[in-house]
């Protein structure tokens, strides 16, 4: 694993950002200082992370700077990930779009719409972060990133110049090519049902990697071929699958979201070959001479859901050959790994406060973005080690002065706290019960409790530094 866990905020601050191409040396050593006040206080504003008024400026003027970017931040450590591949028989790359929103802050120039109300300002952020194919996935990095400010369409637009311009679906595809191969390694990109397009397909065939896609079950469906015949009739692929009797069985444990406690659901697995065809459009050029798409369905449904809940039901496609029970499991078991992306948006946007930022234009927040999104993948991977290694040393995956103030604001002689018990004492911080039933602590009381840790660890310091003036 790249730089991430080994305790060392300079190692994994000079690995991710010294070699980064910002058209001075002296910008990549600053890049270099910047990211690691950003992993030693992760939620706290540049000032606070900086280690004087002076370096606060010099980062205000990093940001600044027309040649720092969110590419040119980010490429090195998108190859570090890459790279990585080669040590896997198989990862998987999660993709999925978040809006990183600046409501309410109308003197940020260069932002874009994020929802349907007019005040709903900021940027979209499509990310591919790679984990590994474990029971317990190990995060490797982020394979690649894009950011961008959704522009609205012209108002006197026609349909013509409609079908022209960009499409801000072709990420997903364009993420695909851009996340890279590695020979000996299978790698499956993992995505949800916005990414249900032909393009993903097809770009997942040129580049020979796999894919693990969720598709759309209300709507037009669309339509498939039965089975790997080309010649076969279309049919609707959501009525084929549902047609489908049950190969296997499965139980799953469903996280708790927001009105919805986490529970176990008791499910069924079906598969089904199937030809996907290449869309029907206007111009017919653009499909003349490609092939059918030769993929697999798996249906994974709840039969029998409690009262008042709605059923799960999740189709999916897959480049994987899938004929048994086993391989269909291992389909389920792919897509479920998306909840660390969604593990990785709370990081970035809370372990990271990415949406407190306060720099004035869009063109600032892209390349601060870049960097908070590099120490999200940090944080994500040590609060998983935790799960990985719930027994490991604390100190190996964080500075030595976090356990050291944790243990002393608790008023607790041992300094010596394995993962799991320091990832708790945290939570506890921010209002986490702590009690044998209570399971894993969430997001919202780590973040708090990471706070709570980085404003002791502050004042630790700031009483050493008085304490050696005097």
């Amino acid at each position: 694993m790249h730089g991430s866990v080994d305790g060392s905020v300079v190692l994994w601050a000079q690995e991710m950002f010294a070699s980064c191409e910002l058209g001075d040396r002296r910008r990549s050593e600053r890049a270099v200082r910047i990211a690691q006040g950003m992993a030693l206080r992760t939620s706290a504003s540049i000032p606070m992370q900086a280690q004087s008024g002076k370096d606060a400026k010099a980062a205000y003027r990093f940001f600044d700077t027309d040649a720092v970017t969110f590419e040119k931040l980010s490429e090195p450590h998108w190859l570090l990930t890459r790279e990585a591949f080669a040590s896997h028989r198989r990862v998987l790359v999660l993709q999925d779009t978040t809006a990183v929103s600046f409501s309410g802050r109308v003197e940020i120039e260069g932002l874009g719409p994020i929802g349907t109300r007019e005040i709903s300002k900021g940027l979209w952020l499509h990310s591919a972060l790679v984990v590994s194919d474990e029971t317990e996935p190990s995060v490797l990095g982020l394979a690649y990133q894009e950011i961008w400010a959704r522009q609205s369409a012209p108002e006197d637009e026609t349909e013509n110049q409609r079908h022209k311009r960009p499409r801000e679906s072709e990420r997903w595809a364009r993420t695909v090519r851009e996340s890279g191969v590695a020979t000996g390694c299978r790698v499956l990109h993992v995505c949800d049902r916005e990414s249900d397009i032909f393009e993903v397909y097809e770009a997942c065939r040129e580049t020979r990697a796999g894919y693990v896609v969720r598709v759309r079950t209300n709507g037009s469906a669309r339509l498939v071929h039965d089975g790997h015949d080309a010649d076969a009739a279309e049919t609707p692929l959501t009525e084929l699958i549902r047609q489908t009797p049950a190969c296997a069985e499965k139980k799953l444990e469903l996280r708790a979201r927001p009105g919805k406690p986490a529970r176990t659901a008791d499910l069924r697995v079906s598969v089904r070959p199937v030809a996907i065809p290449p869309p029907r459009i206007r111009d017919r050029r653009r499909t003349k001479g490609i092939e059918p798409i030769k993929a697999w369905v798996v249906r994974v449904w709840e039969p029998k859901p409690p009262k008042g809940v709605e059923a799960l039901e999740w189709v999916l496609v897959t480049s994987e050959p899938t004929s048994t029970p086993e391989e269909a499991l291992n389909v389920t078991r792919w897509y479920a790994a998306r909840w660390l992306i969604e593990e990785y948006h709370k990081c970035l946007k809370t372990g990271c406060a990415v949406e407190e930022r306060q720099l004035e234009h869009a063109d600032r927040l892209k390349p601060l973005t870049a960097m908070l999104g590099i120490v999200a993948v940090r944080l994500l991977q040590m609060k998983l080690a935790g799960r990985r290694t719930p027994d490991r040393p604390a100190a190996e995956i964080v500075p030595k002065i976090y356990t050291r103030v944790l243990a002393a604001y608790r008023n607790e002689r041992k300094k010596d706290y394995t993962c799991r018990q320091f990832w708790r004492a945290v939570a506890q911080l921010g209002g986490f019960m702590g009690r044998k039933g209570d399971g894993d602590p969430g997001w919202i009381t780590l973040w708090r409790g990471w706070q709570q840790l980085e404003m002791l660890i502050l004042g630790a310091e700031l009483a050493k530094e008085l304490t050696e003036e005097s």
